[in-house]
């Protein structure tokens, strides 16, 4: 059998996260790189931390083959508001009609990474239909649903997840946020 740890043992032990090196730890030097926050400096502020802010909000409630959604647009519409109120530089909307898979993937895949800098921020917030299918493998596989994906055929259609990581992976920005609503 193993011994209960002793409180000395438990005492001793750092706490999870906790820097172990003692040089960090006491009540001059908080745990925080370079000693205590005025060693520290001031923390960046974002104005300092990203060159530019970039949003993309796509809301879709009225779809060509897909059942009708009533908040969904004017979610985006709220998401945008939330940004631009945030000191975002430029923040896209693409509701409704507006967002088809060509104008989704466009605004992404090209006229974002031609844009964004490498020090930028990006959030993109899409609110609407989404599907997921099982694959032969028994693995899920999802996807957006743009205003113009059929309801039958929607693979060749609709936007994969797996399309969604490669888009991001072209968008050179220090820091991008995908939310699906």
């Amino acid at each position: 059998t193993r011994a209960a740890p002793t409180a000395a043992k438990e005492a001793a032990a750092p706490e999870r996260g906790v820097s172990p090196n003692p040089s960090m730890i006491g009540p001059d030097k908080p745990n925080i790189p370079g000693g205590t926050p005025s060693e520290a400096g001031p923390p960046p502020s974002v104005e300092n931390a990203y060159g530019k802010s970039w949003g993309v909000c796509i809301g879709i409630d009225a779809y060509d083959h897909w059942p009708a959604l009533s908040v969904a647009a004017r979610d985006a519409g709220t998401v945008k508001s939330a940004l631009e109120k945030s000191k975002f530089d430029r923040v896209h909307l693409l509701t409704d009609k507006q967002a088809t898979r060509k104008a989704i993937e466009s605004l992404l895949g090209e006229e974002l990474p031609a844009a964004v800098g490498s020090n930028d921020r990006v959030v993109v917030y899409f609110s609407g239909h989404g599907s997921t299918v099982k694959t032969r493998s028994g693995a899920d596989k999802g996807f957006i649903i743009p205003a113009d994906c059929p309801a039958s055929d929607y693979f060749s259609s609709a936007i994969s997840m797996s399309r969604i990581r490669e888009i991001a992976q072209m968008i050179p920005a220090k820091h991008t946020l995908f939310v699906f609503d």
